[in-house]
């Protein structure tokens, strides 16, 4: 068993860069907006325009089939309850991680930054590898070959 986290830092490791980093804190924001009972309108609203401006480092066409994809009935509102059910402070009930890890993060994200990336080291308690993109936060869909060579080396291992 192996694990490889793609963009997304150790709960705890957010939790210290949240408490420790303005940076993080405001970065975090996007979360009240996804968590608002009327999120799905406000971001499908003036052709996605909130929603794009988040994902700006999306080529538009990958943006469009996103957004055309979270259209389908019920799809946005399925992906907002993951935010509105999501609670950092969860994280404090967590132990290490025991299994072999690699953290794939992009050194542009606007989501997780350096602070949570490194700091997840300190939550993993098994060979550990953390691979650094010059990339930000849709690696899947902007970086899928060293995203899948990252994923290749830590299974082969």
């Amino acid at each position: 068993t192996t694990y490889t986290a793609v963009s997304t830092a150790h709960p705890k490791a957010m939790l210290d860069a949240i408490a420790t980093d303005e940076s993080q804190r405001d970065a975090m924001q996007y979360i009240k907006t996804f968590r608002e009972p009327d999120a799905a309108e406000h971001l499908m609203a003036d052709d996605w325009r909130q929603l794009r401006e988040g994902c700006h480092d999306l080529p538009r066409a990958t943006f469009d089939e996103h957004a055309r994809l979270l259209a389908e009935p019920g799809a946005l509102d399925a992906a907002l309850n993951y935010y509105r059910a999501y609670r950092p402070e969860t994280g404090l009930a967590l132990g290490p991680v025991t299994v072999p890890t690699t953290y794939v993060w992009g050194n542009t994200d606007v989501a997780f930054g350096r602070r949570a990336a490194e700091g997840t080291a300190d939550f993993v308690d098994a060979p550990y590898t953390f691979v650094e993109l010059d990339e930000g936060h849709w690696i899947s869909d902007l970086q899928p070959e060293p995203l899948a060579d990252a994923i290749l080396a830590r299974v082969r291992e």
